[in-house]
């Protein structure tokens, strides 16, 4: 019985686990059901601990208010500098959030972050799409927001590049407006 004891301890926890019980038939089994259940949950901790820290999603950015005031087409410059194409003068007012969806992932802002709007197909269409634009009182302007990121534990930087389509009116007030999730350049 001692040898059937000791055989039992090895095989079940590896020595862990003290208990062995006798059957009504005389044969011999473990009672390791601590010992697997704690097991299992060591893997699952480590499964769970892995997924957290190796796979790293991208930061979300979003344009939660926006209110646009005024938009014009500001003449073109025919004063031998610029090259005779039309400004757009703009007064953008807007509220862009920058989120980090990793629970156990830190991330930092490793340079100035800039942002830059424009009209989107602006200069294919020119003056012709600002009329268009204006007549139907919608401008679809596009915010790039550009930056850099550390991930924590992470060794390289990753560059931040995302882009919002906005469709604004001149009197769009910010309570009207609804959140526009950016996509990834």
């Amino acid at each position: 019985m001692d040898d059937m004891v000791v055989d039992c301890v090895v095989v079940c926890c590896a020595g862990a686990c003290e208990a062995c019980a006798e059957t009504p038939s005389g044969s011999s089994t473990c009672c390791c059901c601590g010992c697997v259940v704690a097991s299992l949950a060591a893997l699952a901790l480590v499964a769970v601990l892995v997924a957290a820290f190796a796979v790293v999603a991208p930061v979300r950015v979003t344009v939660d208010e926006a209110s646009l005031g005024r938009l014009a087409l500001a003449a073109p410059s025919r004063n031998g500098t610029g090259d005779g194409t039309a400004a757009l003068a703009y007064d953008l007012s807007l509220a862009v959030s920058v989120r980090n969806p990793n629970w156990a992932t830190a991330v930092w802002r490793t340079a100035p972050s800039s942002a830059s709007a424009g009209g989107r197909g602006l200069p294919r269409d020119g003056a012709a799409g600002f009329a268009r634009d204006s007549a139907a009182g919608v401008f679809e302007l596009e915010l790039a927001v550009a930056g850099e990121v550390k991930y924590e534990a992470r060794f390289r930087r990753r560059s931040l590049r995302v882009s919002c389509p906005l469709k604004l009116s001149p009197s769009t007030a910010a309570a009207a407006f609804t959140r526009v999730k950016c996509m990834h350049a």
